[in-house]
């Protein structure tokens, strides 16, 4: 136990310490107050019984003497009352150790989650290529959530405990064999509460189902389009809208989860209130001699009550803990290392290499995918102008989807360089540069959500540039489709745009590389869903910007033509370059993929 608590402490972020250490404490004195009030209806019972108590000396006669009452009457109703109030004030402690023991729990256990999503998001392309997505959504929405489980069952094992064994103390001096019946006016308590809870228990279900919802369809669109967040470094606004989910979550769940327990307060408050007011009501209206043996009675039918549920507690804590262990030794080795991931920065224009203009070169690149032998990429070297346009081509498998991601700082090379005006790309430099990278694939990937956000991606609503949406529109030749669309730039696209066609999802892609400024685009395939008219227009708009420096991947030959140089490429290496014209002469796997007239 004492491992497990030291492995879960070290999934707990250091900020809520003094909050674990406050609710102990709060659960403790909360246990106290029960205690006082069980142990009250014990000597007020023997009293209400044999009033001659008062007058037998010991301590009933030295508090009446001190109360100042005239008649033993009065002061049994007074002492009555004061059980009363010790009964309220724990049942109100009780209630208010259950609201926040349960929603530290929910927030612990959404905030393990939140920071899991932030950590893989900061994660490395080689890191999701070997853990799927379906894996990290579970990590996070299964596993995570499941700590709090063990959270919540801690802190109750603790303060039970402490109770239980202050209960069988007390017991310990009496000798008796009996026990109580439970009255029907428990059933109506029960049935009262439950008709008065049960709308805010439906209401809150449908905002616990619309905020999981929200919250999957987060983490879906994060690892989905895992390769535009770590080019845009977008992670920070997915982590953001995923902690608002949270928040939602923590509320609601713990409002559902205290009143599914809170009746078990309001039933102890009633059933020694109504015992107390009976008594009190019988002894003045019938004047009865009670025996001795109700108090012993009662006072183990009181610990009985109270034992028996608190045994029970106990049982289902340990039995959550052993069973949500698991869910612990999961994600621990991934919470360790949250400190070691850098805080999220925003996408920024200015940085120190987005104001440079030069020449990218790659020297002796080499590069072997996980669990794989051969490499993909073997001593590639090249360079690319600033302003040029150099396309790439090769048969499948070549490895020229690997070699741009390599140049996009996607995948880090494992032998030789990237450099940019003659220096070394190091890790420092990896966010700037990826503010001068545009990256457009064939396979698309879009948000569910409207396409002006799909474009600015990453970028709140509230805080787009629509002006800048307009001019990217018009340079892919979209702004006559948003037309035609009744909600136009704000329409919504579906989960992975599953409502546009090929083209038109491609074209999304390249306006948004153009919103967010790229000076280097990296188009692999990215216009080959487009019929060959509006893929002229799109690539000629693109092009006639000099501004741009431009790396392609094509199959079509008017597109090629456009290039500047083109590289062919064989089984990770490159067996050739030069011109259209010059490499439709003298190439014959150029000609052979059908890449001349």
């Amino acid at each position: 136990m004492l491992k497990l608590v030291k492995n879960l402490i070290g999934l707990v972020e250091k900020k809520y310490y003094k909050k674990i250490i406050l609710l102990q404490i709060l659960m403790i004195v909360s246990s106290i107050f029960e205690l006082i009030g069980f142990a009250s209806i014990i000597p007020f019972i023997a009293l209400v019984s044999n009033p001659d108590l008062v007058t037998e000396g010991g301590r009933f006669t030295e508090v009446y003497k001190i109360s100042g009452f005239d008649n033993i009457e009065d002061f049994i109703f007074m002492v009555g009352v004061l059980v009363l109030l010790a009964l309220t004030a724990g049942t109100a402690l009780a209630i208010l150790k259950l609201w926040l023991a349960t929603y530290f729990a929910n927030l612990v256990g959404f905030r393990i989650g939140d920071n899991l999503y932030r950590y893989y998001l900061n994660q490395d392309y080689e890191f999701h290529l070997a853990n799927s997505g379906s894996y990290l959504t579970k990590q996070i929405s299964v596993e995570a959530i499941r700590i709090k489980n063990i959270i919540k069952s801690l802190m109750n094992l603790n303060s039970d405990i402490f109770l239980i064994f202050f209960i069988v103390s007390a017991m310990l001096i009496y000798d008796i064999k009996t026990t109580i019946t439970v009255t029907v006016m428990m059933f109506l308590v029960y049935a009262i509460y439950h008709n008065s809870a049960a709308g805010i228990l439906v209401k809150n279900g449908l905002k616990i189902s619309i905020a999981s919802q929200a919250r999957y369809r987060l983490l879906n669109n994060g690892f989905g389009g895992i390769n535009e967040i770590l080019m845009l470094n977008k992670g920070g606004y997915f982590y953001s809208e995923i902690k608002s989910t949270g928040d939602a979550l923590v509320k609601t769940n713990t409002i559902n989860q205290v009143l599914g327990n809170i009746p078990i307060h309001i039933f102890q408050l009633f059933l020694f209130g109504s015992m107390i007011t009976a008594i009190l009501y019988l002894l003045d209206i019938h004047n009865n001699d009670i025996t001795k043996v109700i108090p012993i009675l009662s006072a183990y039918a009181i610990a009985a009550y109270k034992l028996f549920p608190l045994i029970q507690k106990v049982y289902v804590s340990l039995a959550k803990i052993k069973s949500n262990i698991p869910a612990l030794e999961s994600i621990q080795s991934d919470i360790k290392n949250i400190d070691s991931i850098s805080v999220f920065k925003d996408r920024k224009y200015g940085e120190e290499l987005k104001k440079m203009s030069s020449e990218i070169s790659l020297a002796d690149i080499s590069y072997t995918y996980p669990k794989q032998g051969k490499p993909v990429l073997n001593n590639i070297s090249m360079t690319i102008g600033s302003g040029q346009r150099v396309g790439l081509v090769g048969g499948s498998g070549a490895g020229k989807t690997t070699l741009i991601k390599i140049i996009a700082s996607i995948l880090r090379p494992q032998k030789g360089h990237v450099l940019f005006g003659g220096n070394e790309l190091n890790r420092k430099d990896l966010l700037s540069w990826k503010t001068k990278i545009g990256m457009v694939s064939q396979d698309v990937f879009l948000l569910d959500s409207s396409i002006a956000e799909n474009i600015a991606f990453g970028i709140h609503l509230k805080d787009i540039d629509f002006k800048r949406i307009d001019e990217c529109l018009n340079k892919t030749k979209l702004d006559d489709f948003m037309s035609t669309l009744p909600s136009g730039i704000y329409t919504e696209v579906g989960e992975r745009g599953v409502q546009l066609s090929g083209g038109q999802k491609q074209r999304i892609a390249l306006a948004r590389a153009l919103y967010h400024k790229a000076d280097i685009l990296i188009l692999d395939e990215a216009t080959s869903a487009l019929d060959g008219i509006t893929e002229k227009q799109v690539i000629n708009e693109i092009l006639k910007d000099k501004n741009y420096t431009v790396l392609m991947i094509a199959h079509r030959v008017h597109t090629l033509k456009n290039c500047d140089v083109i590289y062919v490429m064989n089984q990770g290496t490159i067996v050739d370059q030069g011109s259209y014209e010059q490499l439709s002469e003298k190439n014959k796997q150029f000609k052979k993929m059908g890449y001349v007239d």
